[in-house]
């Protein structure tokens, strides 16, 4: 007897090794680690907190997310607990990295639920560490006190893992890295299969589907009524969206996790701010709106009322719309990765994608077998080493085949034929990047006497006869001046792109020249009357534009009375070659140019004669 024993034990350690090897870590219900007492501290001096959940379609609908919601607000009823709903359907934690920013961080959530098992499940595991240590990093380098629970949901195809005790592979990769962070986890696996095990619970409707015919009318019911008579209760009917039922055992593994939670104290911000758990952490992943400048062709913004003008919410902005062959999005960017986020759909067409020079030797088709509807999702642009690409993506004049979403039809052919499906639209919403953008420098090159003004374009945004006279940007007719032909200009960015703009603005022929110009660094010091970086800043900017331009009529640091009013100049500023007659000035940042500009603007009837600092 003592022997078979000791041949058990050993094939049991056979087992556990195997298990081990294949990566996959034992399935646990809760474990707490370093909890979430943050929160609880919160909750227990009644101050109000907000929940965000964050996921695929298992928590975007109606479920857990609204069960536990609710138990919650019941458990705490003197706390005002708020939801923020981040979960979209469809979508997995490669998405979820870019867009955890705008969709959750913003709202300054106190807790964050995780949940990306299910739609990471065919994800390669050093994909979901990448993914997943960008989205803690993201959450502690904004708020250390934001504490963090990672979920883990089943489906059927899950049962072999977990009926044998283990997580699936996405659950399990994000298992250890919630180990290295000290993150509580809650995987609803465990309670799950040990219902199915005990006969209680049956997984999904195929299973019953076997013994009641495809073609029975009202199949339906006769699945339900076989339910009854056996006792049992259905998870799900597809095989991964619970039905409420199937919630309501994910409701019980939150409620047992919380229990666990109460007791831990508080990590401190020090014990957050660990070594990545990975090196290839996306931590610096974000959301980049699409501006006018980087499209060229026919484009249109989707209002809200309009067809898909409701994804604007789920995108942080309306997003773009064309249906016009060889319409292009193009930009630069300096970093490691970029995607497109964007929508698939039924009409959706195909997009050629060229970066720094090489085309796609195929087009990116934006719809897919699940093409019956609208949805969010996003393709790959650049991966690889850091340095500065240039991206240029143009819609196809050839629609994707649609043979994909056929098997979902009653008539393949008569509606593949219709409206719906034939179409090449392209919805781009956002730029998802690890870098930034990088801003095109461009010139303002008009001829001497003209009255406009700067607007900050690209040359391919402009209108033909503009582009033929290689233009880069438009100076628009029809503004007004004050009588001396004052010019405000507002520069943000640092010394080093401020000194070619403070000379070039003033070379001959560059805006509308009226008398001579005389150049006025404006600060709130004149000439040391006040000590401040910004005086400093100043200063140098004018030190380096004499070096770069000796010829040019120009002094500071001055205020803007000692360089308007020559009668005040004489007393603040004796022996400045301005005199109080300046009529160019630049201001060290934008906030002090745009102050100006509305003074001028209000009270002067003045117009701005640079809408942007022309960039060298």
């Amino acid at each position: 007897m003592k022997k078979s024993i000791v041949s058990l034990a050993a094939a049991v350690a056979i087992f556990v090794c195997a298990a081990a090897d294949d990566g996959r870590v034992a399935a646990q219900e809760v474990r707490a680690r370093n909890g979430i007492a943050n929160v609880m501290a919160k909750l227990k001096e009644g101050k109000p907190i907000k929940i965000a959940y964050f996921g695929g379609s298992i928590t975007e609908m109606d479920g857990w997310r609204r069960l536990s919601l609710e138990w919650l607000k019941s458990r705490y009823p003197s706390c005002n607990i708020g939801e923020i709903n981040a979960a979209i359907g469809g979508t997995g934690s490669g998405l979820g990295v870019f867009r955890y920013g705008q969709d959750v961080l913003d709202k300054n959530p106190d807790l964050v639920f995780v949940e990306f098992a299910t739609n990471d499940a065919s994800t390669p595991q050093k994909t979901i560490w990448s993914n997943f240590d960008g989205i803690v990093r993201q959450t502690w380098k904004r708020n250390p006190k934001t504490d963090i629970v990672f979920v883990y949901t089943i489906t059927a195809p899950m049962m072999p893992d977990y009926g044998s005790g283990f997580c699936n592979k996405a659950a399990s990769a994000m298992e250890r890295l919630a180990d290295h962070y000290g993150i509580p986890s809650v995987c609803f696996g465990p309670r799950v299969a040990a219902e199915v095990k005990a006969g209680r619970l049956v997984m999904s409707m195929k299973e019953l589907e076997t013994a009641v015919p495809k073609e029975t009318p009202d199949k339906d019911a006769l699945i339900n009524a076989e339910l009854k008579k056996s006792g049992k209760t259905l998870f799900t009917r597809d095989g991964v969206h619970p039905a409420l039922p199937g919630h309501g055992f994910y409701l019980e593994s939150i409620k047992t996790a919380w229990a666990q939670f109460e007791a831990i104290k508080p990590s401190s911000a020090a014990e957050r701010q660990m070594k990545p758990f990975y090196d290839s952490s996306l931590e610096d992943a974000k959301m980049v709106a699409i501006t006018p400048s980087m499209l060229s062709g026919t484009w249109k913004a989707v209002e809200w009322k309009e067809p898909n003008g409701n994804f604007a919410k789920r995108f942080g902005g309306k997003p773009w719309m064309t249906k016009t062959p060889g319409s292009k999005l193009s930009f630069k960017f300096s970093g490691t990765c970029c995607k497109i986020y964007d929508l698939l759909g039924p009409a959706c067409g195909q997009l050629w994608v060229t970066v720094d020079g090489k085309r796609r030797p195929a087009p990116v088709a934006r719809f897919d077998s699940y093409c019956t509807y609208y949805r969010l999702a996003d393709f790959h642009v650049y991966s690889g080493a850091k340095g500065i690409h240039t991206v240029e993506i143009e819609l196809d004049s050839n629609q994707p085949s649609r043979q994909p979403v056929a098997f979902r039809l009653k008539d393949p052919e008569k509606e593949l034929a219709s409206p719906k499906y034939n179409g090449t639209e392209w919805f781009p919403g956002r730029i998802m990047l690890v870098g930034d953008i990088v801003e095109e420098p461009f010139r303002v090159d008009v001829k001497r006497g003209e009255s406009l003004v700067a607007v900050r374009d690209r040359v391919r945004a402009l209108p033909e006869d503009v582009r033929k006279r290689g233009v880069d940007v438009v100076l628009e007719a029809g503004e007004h001046f004050l009588p001396d032909g004052l010019s405000l200009s507002a520069e943000d960015s640092g010394l080093s792109e401020a000194h070619p703009v403070t000379w070039r603005a003033a070379e001959p022929g560059a805006v509308k020249v009226i008398g001579a110009r005389r150049i006025r660094p404006s600060a709130f010091s004149t000439k040391g009357s006040a000590k401040h970086a910004l005086v400093d800043k100043v200063c140098e900017a004018t030190a380096i534009a004499h070096s770069l331009a000796p010829g040019l009529l120009l002094d500071g640091e001055l205020q803007l009375d000692a360089a308007l009013v020559p009668e005040v100049a004489a007393l603040k500023a004796k022996g400045s070659p301005i005199g109080g007659r300046a009529n160019v000035f630049i201001f060290p940042d934008l906030q002090a140019g745009n102050i100006g500009y509305k003074i001028t603007q209000r009270i002067g009837k003045a117009s701005q004669a640079a809408s942007q600092s022309c960039r060298a």
